[in-house]
This record gives C-alpha cells, sequence and structure tokens, in this order.
C-alpha cells in the first residue's frame, strides 16, 4: 500500500522516533514537494532536529519529494489550506490512496473528496494494532505528545485514545 504523507504526521513521527513505522504499516510515503519543504528545508533553518532525522529516513528510504498535478477545479479558492496541505490532498486523489494528515479541516476537505485520511494518533493506534507497538509503548508515546508543546495535538485526543484503545 502506498500513502501520501502532509507535514503533521511525519513531524510527529520524527520528534518521537517512530518514523520507521511508515515502511513498516505503508510500504511507500509519497511526499508532496511542499511538505518536504515545509517539514525538512524549513525545520533545519530554525535548527530542529527532528527535520534533519526526517531528512535522513526519507534519504535512507530513497522516497522524494513529489511534484502534484495541476490543481483540481473542486481545491480552487481553499485558502484556508497551506501549500503542504493542498499538494498533499491532491497527490493523495491522483493516486486514490489514504492521505496521512493531522490538521482538521485539511480531514475535512479530503474526507469530502472521498479519500481516506489518518492521523498520527491513528498511526500509532494502527502500529499498536498490529503488533508493532506494545501497549506501554503505546501510552508512553501517547504521554509525550500529550506533554510536548511542539506537537500541536490536543491532550484530550490522546486521553481519548487511551482509553479507548488501552482502556485507562
Amino acid at each position: 500500500m502506498t500513502v501520501v504523507a502532509d507535514s503533521g504526521p511525519l513531524i510527529v513521527l520524527a520528534k518521537t522516533s517512530h518514523l520507521h513505522l511508515l515502511p513498516i504499516l505503508y510500504g511507500e510515503v509519497i511526499i508532496p514537494s511542499a511538505v518536504y519543504h515545509e517539514a525538512v528545508v524549513v525545520g533545519q533553518t530554525r535548527g530542529y532536529s527532528d527535520a534533519d532525522a526526517l531528512q535522513s529516513f526519507l534519504h535512507g528510504r530513497g522516497w522524494q519529494p513529489s511534484e502534484p498535478p495541476q490543481m483540481p477545479p473542486e481545491l480552487t479558492g481553499e485558502a484556508r489550506l497551506g501549500k503542504g496541505e493542498l499538494e498533499a490532498i491532491i497527490l493523495a486523489q491522483q493516486h486514490q490512496i489514504p492521505l496521512l494528515v493531522d490538521e482538521v479541516y485539511a480531514r475535512s476537505v479530503a474526507a469530502r473528496m472521498g479519500l481516506e485520511t489518518v492521523g498520527s494518533l491513528g498511526i500509532l493506534v494502527e502500529a499498536y494494532q498490529k503488533g508493532h507497538l506494545i501497549p506501554g509503548v503505546l501510552e508512553e508515546l501517547l504521554r509525550i505528545i500529550e506533554r510536548r508543546e511542539d506537537i500541536w495535538i490536543h491532550p484530550d485526543l490522546c486521553r481519548r485514545v487511551r482509553r479507548e484503545i488501552l482502556g485507562e
């Protein structure tokens, strides 16, 4: 299976040192050029170590940034979407494959276009359900995400996942 990734899940997995889950769960990940620019180039400019980790991981996998085709008419005027989100949605639609994305509005636009979306927490839950993470590791990752100020996932979502998936 192949998926397209927006910046959010890539950054979360890089910050938590779990990028290795991507090829295990999805095989190949298409990285839009604007997503690469945002997550790697801008991140490195700001001195974020996770941007270096992400660049190294992508290079090691041979996953190169992809240019999307022209913007479909249904996305014209979507001013609330960033360039990376737009490119990710366009590429996911072009290939009719799932989209890894956290941003709520981008998820709603993708769903309206009939695309399956999976967020950072969904990736971790899927890894847990498929036996790639043990309960203690999933719990610790959720607690880390909940506490970090540089990961923009609401702590309530982490608590909800712990409650629903781990029974806490």
